[in-house]
């Protein structure tokens, strides 16, 4: 009899036990975990952080695209390549302008898509289903400019899918682009606590400077960040603030 209500005794605290374990794992890790969870279900590992994550997805196994702001065609990113220590995937585009007519051959819109991951601001909190970052993009029009842009992006965490949904064009031929967050959006309980909010410094060139002179001139871009919803990415846009 004793025997038997040990061997039951030790059961429920072993069973308790594990329940404490794994309560506690979840909730210190705030469920999110690196842990093949049954069926090879891969959660995030928190050990990273969300620009590291959106950064190892994009440049392996889940390559996302740009959209080219001129023309609304995607373009493929499926390079990488380290430019003045920044980590850019790139992606090369062809795109028909004009057919041959009788005196002159057909014009194309060929060149390169730059998307700096190096300098990729996370615009919200959020690390389960979809999240929102910033990023400049260059389009390198092969000899007719070089055109920088800030895009907003978002990450799905459950698919590993992003999309491209928006842009504002600083300028031709930018430096020292960057990105500051000054508000990050917050969404409780499928409610808008937040707007966020950011700011873009660039340099372009000054109206006596030479093309072939690095920018000095001093720019910022402020962004208002809308409807970064964490469920439904359909809404979402940057709202352009006047000085």
């Amino acid at each position: 009899m004793n025997k038997t209500l040990n061997k039951v005794l030790l059961v429920i605290l072993i069973m308790m036990g594990a329940v404490y374990y794994f309560q506690g794992r979840d909730s210190s890790q705030n469920s999110c975990t690196s842990d093949q969870i049954l069926a090879s279900e891969t959660k995030i590992n928190c050990e990273k952080t969300t620009q590291e994550v959106i950064f190892e997805s994009l440049s392996n196994a889940h390559p996302t695209s740009i959209i080219y702001p001129e023309n609304e065609r995607p373009v493929l990113l499926d390079g990488l390549e380290k430019i003045e220590g920044n980590d850019f995937l790139f992606g090369q585009f062809d795109v028909l302008v004009a057919p041959a007519q009788a005196d002159t051959g057909p014009i194309y819109d060929r060149g390169t898509a730059y998307l700096n991951m190096s300098k990729l601001a996370v615009l919200n909190d959020n690390r389960t289903d979809i999240t929102y970052f910033a990023a400049p993009f260059i389009i390198n029009r092969m000899g007719s400019g070089v055109f920088t842009y800030v895009g907003l992006f978002s990450y799905d965490f459950k698919t590993e899918q992003t999309r491209h949904i928006g842009s504002e064009l600083l300028g031709n031929r930018v430096r020292d682009t960057a990105i500051i967050i000054e508000e990050k959006s917050v969404v409780k309980d499928n409610v808008f606590v937040q707007e966020g909010f950011i700011k873009v410094n660039f340099k372009t060139h000054s109206e006596n400077q030479a093309a072939a002179e690095l920018p000095t001139h001093e720019n910022t871009l402020n962004l208002q960040l809308v409807a970064l919803d964490p469920s439904n990415d359909e809404s979402a846009a940057f709202r352009k603030i006047a000085d």
